[in-house]
């Protein structure tokens, strides 16, 4: 039984160390953000600002909400989809590709939240979740989301005509 519990241990150690690992890379690949997402991600900053005036999150959350959700969720859990790997992923690699990739996302949400609410199915994954709600983590996410939402030219025009993206 005590083995068990250290092995359980080093088990989420290395789960939070992988979490850690992937939301640094996200962090800092900020200035990597093609110029054309940075201003779509600006225009709908602004847009959901000037539509919601008294709401101060909303310029984080619609941000979040698209990137997290729309681009690193998908890559963390589909990576041959995205042909980050080449090989076939086994059901517990899955499993934990999942845990990791809702993770990063309740990361992601942290920019407009302060909320501690997560439910979980397994027990230790509070604890975790709880690792992550920090300060830290919270500029950190702020920080990304501000970089990638900044106008890459101060004197730009918004963009009048709907973007079409394509495949």
């Amino acid at each position: 039984v005590l083995c068990s519990a250290c092995c359980q241990e080093y088990v989420v150690f290395l789960f939070q160390e992988y979490v850690e690992n992937i939301f640094q890379a996200i962090s800092k690949s900020a200035l990597q953000c093609p110029a054309l997402m940075c201003q779509l991600f600006h225009d709908l900053k602004e847009l959901a600002s000037s539509h919601f005036p008294d709401n101060n999150e909303v310029r984080y959350s619609v941000i979040s909400g698209f990137i997290f959700l729309r681009f690193f969720a998908p890559a963390i859990l589909g990576p041959k989809l995205f042909d980050l790997t080449t090989e076939q992923i086994d059901s517990q690699t899955n499993r934990t590709l999942t845990l990791i990739s809702k993770t990063i996302q309740s990361l992601g949400n942290l920019g407009s939240s302060r909320s501690t609410q997560q439910t979980c199915k397994e027990e230790y994954m509070a604890d975790v979740y709880r690792a992550f709600y920090t300060d830290t983590h919270i500029r950190a996410v702020r920080q990304f989301l501000e970089i990638i939402s900044a106008s890459s030219n101060p004197g730009h025009r918004s963009l009048d005509a709907p973007v079409v993206l394509k495949e």
